[in-house]
């Protein structure tokens, strides 16, 4: 080969196009898939009977308890939804009580299933607590919608905090952040935030505002706390296998705290200052 039709060929070869190089990595890709499966969550809908359909929800300052066979109710009483209800019910079940279950297999129960009246439980260091028989923990939220990162993985779906964050198979994919450093800024979407109670997901971080939009199973405190209209009626709880007739207070579902959290699944802007004084700390997942 001559010198000349070398150098030609090397013209022509260089002036092939270059391979395509994919702007969004794996990690990226599965960060994706996992704010998108929570966000999945947040957004499901389904209809409770008018008639019949009830999802009992608690307040943290309602206390039930007995005397004899007579259920004595505080100043604080049930709270019921009827209608159009959004996201998953939070479950207690993590305290010794319920049937947690995971989205996939919340989607499967019936509509009996779903609006069946929650038990009133009663647990030892945890106060009296009015709950949905069927649900989601924090955790369980939490470890569902990572899964969605890992698909080549069988990571099991942990309830409970502190057995999550000790547990090796997950374990191994964590970066904790450290005590007393400020590092919320460095949080991506599909990251988590962790106290010893409670964990949450990252959606998405705005440093310049110090604040981050998170997605978290948590009680529906702001709906029972904040409804600008709720109105008398009488349910049917079940207490020790019995129904007990009770009176309690019904949601409006129409008023934006109820709308924003009627159920469990929520959303937020939460600053970085009331994460550190929510003793919160950082958690990168290494996707």
């Amino acid at each position: 080969m001559s010198v000349r039709l070398f150098l030609c060929l090397l013209c022509a070869l260089a002036l092939l196009p270059a391979p395509m190089v994919h702007a969004e990595s794996s990690g990226d890709a599965a960060r994706q898939r996992v704010v998108d499966y929570a966000q999945s969550i947040h957004d499901y809908t389904w209809e409770l009977p008018e008639e019949d359909g009830v999802i009992l929800l608690y307040n943290r300052n309602y206390y039930p308890s007995t005397s004899g066979f007579r259920i004595v109710f505080g100043a604080w009483q049930p709270f019921v939804a009827y209608g159009t209800v959004r996201g998953v019910p939070y479950s207690l079940s993590a305290y010794g009580n319920g049937r947690e279950t995971t989205f996939a297999d919340y989607q499967k129960l019936s509509i009996d299933q779903r609006t069946e009246i929650a038990n009133i439980y009663n647990y030892t260091g945890y106060g009296d607590r009015v709950s949905m028989r069927y649900g989601m923990s924090c955790t369980t939220f939490i470890t569902e919608c990572l899964k969605q990162g890992f698909p080549d993985e069988d990571l099991p779906v942990i309830h409970g905090v502190k057995i999550f964050l000790s547990e090796n198979v997950w374990k191994r994919h964590f970066t904790f952040g450290k005590h007393g450093k400020n590092d919320f800024d460095e949080l991506k979407p599909a990251d988590i935030l962790r106290n010893e109670t409670h964990v949450m997901l990252v959606m998405e971080n705005d440093p310049a505002g110090e604040r981050l939009r998170v997605m978290e199973q948590t009680p529906p405190d702001q709906a029972v706390a904040e409804c600008e209209n709720l109105t008398d009626v009488t349910v049917t709880l079940i207490y020790k296998d019995e129904p007990t007739t009770v009176q309690a207070k019904r949601l409006c579902m129409e008023c934006p705290a109820c709308l924003q959290s009627t159920t469990g699944t929520q959303e937020r802007w939460i600053s970085y200052e009331d994460l550190r004084l929510g003793g919160f700390m950082a958690v990168f997942i290494d996707y």
